[in-house]
């Protein structure tokens, strides 16, 4: 038997091993997690978005905009979930293209199976909107859907799409109450009708009333299966018309309102387009991304799109707000105090998109953005960007008709020479 002693170092050998023991085991552990999933990353990189997405990530907002900047980076294209082809998550379409789920829609994971299974009893696929309706599986999740995109295979203008959707509901709840008032009076005008039959020969209505017409009873009976034959011919009629109304509902002409802003709350991200199209890149008026505001105390202009404004008031009892913005790169909170506020709490309203003056802070470890002015952008359509060399090149070929032009349209003209920005 070893001696007290020995017990005693052989323990006190293990607790110093222990300070440094555990720390490197973890260490040795992450660095083959990190290289299997930069492994994976590499090789499979749609494969690997998909799997990060359907991951149920706790902060999903922030997640999403570093795996939309992850696909930019990649050159990945994510598309909109389709109808006929989108599985119930994430899935790869093809090289370089990934496709939502119908589960990934917010609020729609416990209807994504009905209508995968939906689509499988329709031999795989939808011809259109009319098809679809027609399978039953409709409820205010299809709205979402149509806000995604998911039929746009049948038609891009997701407005009218919606419209059509109701308008074809609307109808087909007519249509089937016809289809079941003719049903029902062509039963009970068979079953008289052959009840007769049975009891009394073939039937004839012109003989029966002459043969039968003492027979109080049997001519009561033939008169109620000809009233009864009347509502069925009647019911019929009605149902042929609400079909014919239904068959040729189409379309309406209308203009496409779609709002990205929808494809963000119910699918994470922009797709399709985003509140900054139409705008030129930050880069080309002066600005920069969110991703890019960093920790020093300098000004920036940032083009985004308010998403979220709340208003308080101070201990002074004046009035400042504090923003929500976004990018295509990310979401950044902004600080507009009193004065600010005052100044411009008139134009700002969720959903504008304008150009923000101001610089990064920080305070109890929280970043955010004092705003110290606000510029309302324009649009592809009212600026004239021009790209040259030198200024050599700007005298030669540009210089003075696009000068000219732009004060003869009131456009705002834009030259860049190399990194040099001039407006």
């Amino acid at each position: 038997m070893g001696k007290k002693e020995d017990a005693e170092d052989f323990w006190n050998s293990i607790v110093s091993f222990s300070k440094y023991a555990f720390n490197k085991s973890h260490a040795a552990t992450y660095t083959w997690v990190s290289y299997q999933t930069a492994w994976l990353k590499y090789h499979y990189p749609e494969e690997f978005i998909c799997a990060n997405i359907n991951y149920d990530d706790g902060n999903k907002k922030e997640f999403m905009n570093l795996i939309q900047e992850d696909c930019k980076r990649m050159g990945i294209k994510v598309m909109c979930p389709d109808i006929n082809t989108a599985k119930a998550e994430y899935s790869v379409v093809d090289k370089g293209i990934i496709m939502a789920g119908f589960s990934n829609i917010k609020g729609m994971k416990s209807e994504a199976s009905s209508v995968i299974k939906a689509r499988m009893k329709n031999r795989g696929y939808f011809q259109s909107m009319k098809d679809y309706v027609c399978t039953g599986v409709i409820g205010k999740f299809v709205e979402k859907m149509i806000k995604c995109g998911a039929f746009d295979c049948f038609n891009d203008n997701r407005t009218a799409t919606l419209e059509y959707y109701n308008r074809l509901c609307m109808q087909k709840e007519e249509l089937d109450k016809a289809h079941d008032t003719y049903i029902k009076t062509e039963d009970e005008y068979r079953t008289e009708y052959y009840t007769y039959e049975a009891l009394n020969g073939e039937y004839n209505m012109s003989e029966a009333l002459v043969a039968n017409k003492a027979d109080k009873r049997k001519k009561k009976e033939i008169m109620n299966i000809s009233k009864l034959k009347k509502q069925y011919m009647e019911t019929k009629d009605a149902y042929k018309k609400q079909a014919a109304i239904f068959n040729n509902l189409d379309y309406p002409e209308i203009d496409d309102t779609f709002s990205s802003s929808d494809e963000k709350d119910l699918l994470g991200m922009y797709i399709t387009k985003t509140p900054l199209s139409g705008y030129p890149a930050p880069e080309d008026i002066g600005c920069i991304t969110i991703n890019k505001v960093n920790e020093r105390n300098y000004t920036v202009k940032i083009l985004a799109i308010v998403t979220e404004i709340k208003e308080i008031v101070t201990k002074k009892g004046e009035k400042m707000a504090f923003l929500t913005c976004e990018d295509n790169t990310g979401t950044l909170s902004a600080v507009m105090f009193p004065k600010m506020w005052n100044k411009f709490m008139a134009t700002i309203s969720t959903g504008s998109v304008f150009i923000l003056v101001g610089r990064s802070d920080e305070k109890d470890n929280k970043k955010s953005f004092i705003i110290n002015d606000i510029n309302e952008p324009m649009t592809d359509e009212d600026n004239i960007l021009i790209h040259v060399n030198s200024w050599d090149e700007w005298n030669a070929i540009y210089y003075p008709e696009a000068v000219k032009c732009a004060s003869a349209s009131g456009k705002v003209l834009y030259i860049f020479i190399t990194e040099n920005r001039v407006r």
